[in-house]
């Protein structure tokens, strides 16, 4: 497989319950407005990312980059009656080039949870109202134990996840667009000598997911005198940020 076509598997599966009480929406705040769902909303995204490969002699780090759109394409109601909403995701290299259709994902909002389906993987992305301090279950739907496959290497992506808000309705600014209101969840923030996980997106009020960094690395190599995109053996780095939403 070419490394072009290996980032994108990468891509495809990455990039990418509740255990507080929900409380009931208030048409005041509209905190619901961090996750719209309607049919046309579309997005676009940069993509860059660095995937770690044990090679003979050392580690090759590839790097990519991309562009992402996302578009809700349309509705379902699913067997318990609720409504979803399809996305399709489309990346491309450079501007000039075609948009390609890379995945179709799902989203619906439920139980004051904001729930989205990313390759077979349900997540909880948000809890309504969104309160500083609030954390759950993001990763329940799935064993977190699950072992994915990163250039050839397998790594347990989801291992030690922990779903916070560390702030709600600060002011932010991303690819020089600026947001009033931010919701910043931390979905993981874990460290030991040989593991790396820590995974953050940022949500806009009325806009949606506007910054997402993820860093999955592990590591033999248990030194402090190197930094982990120095030491690392296995793994990714990624991140998505807004460029332009209608």
């Amino acid at each position: 497989m070419s490394k072009f076509n290996r980032s994108i598997a990468v891509l495809v599966v990455f990039f990418f319950g509740c255990s507080i009480d929900p409380e009931p929406l208030t048409d005041d705040w509209r905190e619901y407005e961090y996750f719209p769902m309607e049919i046309g909303k579309e997005w676009i995204y940069q993509l860059d990312s660095i995937i770690f490969d044990p090679v003979i002699g050392g580690i090759a780090k590839d790097t990519f980059s991309y562009l992402l759109k996302v578009v809700v394409r349309d509705t379902f109601t699913d067997l318990t009656g609720e409504k979803n909403y399809i996305i399709d995701r489309y990346l491309k290299k450079a501007a000039a080039d075609p948009w390609v259709i890379n995945s179709v994902w799902q989203a619906v909002i439920l139980d004051n949870q904001a729930q989205r389906v990313e390759n077979n993987l349900r997540f909880v992305k948000l809890v309504f109202p969104p309160k500083e301090g609030a954390a759950w279950d993001g990763n329940q739907y799935f064993n977190p134990s699950t072992k994915f496959s990163v250039a050839g290497e397998s790594i347990e992506v989801f291992k030690n996840w922990s779903y916070f808000i560390q702030s709600n309705g600060i002011p932010d600014n991303v690819n020089d667009h600026p947001f009033d209101r931010v919701v910043t969840v931390v979905q993981s923030d874990d460290e030991n000598a040989i593991e790396k996980r820590y995974s953050m997106e940022k949500y806009a009020f009325g806009i949606g997911l506007i910054d997402k960094e993820m860093i999955i690395l592990d590591t033999q190599n248990i030194t402090d005198m190197l930094s982990w995109e120095e030491k690392a053996e296995k793994g990714f780095i990624l991140k998505q940020s807004i460029i332009s939403y209608k």
